[in-house]
């Protein structure tokens, strides 16, 4: 989960640069923390399998990298690369 994380970060930060118009992609590092925040405030009620672990990763990872994203093709590039 940790590489696959790290992973996702790099490829935003490669493939998604800041430029006059997206002056606020600016991804760093605490960018990863909000995505294992999230996955630490829950509690094993609502986790009970891998698969309940992965799709909350994958959420938080959506949530922290594509919320601020603003065109659909930034938003496809990031969704197909969690995926």
């Amino acid at each position: 989960m940790t590489t696959a994380t790290l992973s996702l970060y790099y490829q935003c930060s490669e493939k998604l640069p800041r430029t006059p118009v997206k002056f606020h992609y600016i991804f760093n590092l605490r960018d990863l923390s909000r995505v294992y925040e999230g996955l630490m405030l829950s509690t094993t009620d609502q986790i009970k399998t891998k698969a309940g672990l992965v799709r909350l990763w994958r959420n938080e990872c959506l949530r922290v990298f594509s919320d601020r994203l603003i065109s659909d093709t930034d938003r496809i590039l990031v969704g197909d690369t969690v995926i």
